[in-house]
């Protein structure tokens, strides 16, 4: 997905994607685990290990996978830490700091309601994933990751309803891309049928489908890339 391909959709405070990461890797001084029961060069390559995630795919995923996560009997406290600062704490912060411009914008995007008391000057869009689903989890595993994700989807639902309280509004919702072929992705790519392995930019076109159909009545839900509403 290219710069000029987001820019020419995200063109005013009326909707926020979620999906530029960068900015996270300033979370990972908060990780004070790191520096205190591991050793410094441990610390930096782990941090340098989720900075080039972040940095290398912009805005294309939003989140780091963690294969220490992976089975519970190979969980750590920094592993749950790091899936939890960059695919959690890092898209509430954004919200918390982006809420106040949102709710002043102009609802550019979306499908406005008719009724006034039912428009919104806003949207926020955090990028999960359907293994956050905990209705849809038949299989288990991916620990740090699925947690993050469902963790995701709670502060997703609760800025919902906060932020749909007062006169001016902002939608907010869960959206799962699909697989996109990154190298997140990419060891599970032969898992994955040919039609149902996204670009990026065919994953964009389909999650701004979804936002230009959203309106209040559809706040505080989580979609899946074509359009269904997805099981918290």
């Amino acid at each position: 997905m290219s710069r000029e391909y987001l820019s020419s959709h995200v063109t005013s405070w009326g909707v926020i994607l979620l999906l530029i990461m960068w900015p996270y890797v300033a979370l990972f001084h908060w990780l004070p685990p790191y520096s205190r029961k591991y050793s410094d060069k441990r610390a930096l390559l782990l941090r340098r290990n989720a900075a080039v995630h972040t940095l290398y795919h912009p805005a294309s995923d939003a989140g780091v996978m963690m294969s220490i996560g992976y089975l519970y009997v190979l969980l750590s406290d920094w592993g749950l830490s790091l899936a939890l600062a960059t695919n959690t704490i890092g898209p509430l912060l954004m919200a918390k700091y982006f809420s106040p411009l949102l709710l002043k914008g102009r609802g550019a995007f979306g499908a406005q309601s008719s009724d006034r008391s039912k428009q919104h000057n806003g949207i926020i869009v955090n990028m999960s994933a359907k293994v956050g689903s905990i209705s849809d989890n038949g299989l288990g595993g991916w620990y740090s990751y699925r947690i993050s994700k469902s963790a995701l989807n709670m502060a997703t639902k609760c800025l919902s309803i906060e932020l749909g309280r007062g006169k001016n509004k902002v939608i907010c919702v869960s959206l799962h891309p699909g697989t996109v072929e990154t190298d997140l992705s990419r060891p599970y790519h032969k898992n994955v049928p040919k039609e149902k392995l996204f670009s990026p930019e065919r994953s964009v076109t389909y999650l701004m489908a979804i936002i230009d159909s959203l309106n209040m009545d559809r706040t505080g839900r989580f979609y899946s890339w074509n359009g269904t509403e997805l099981q918290w």
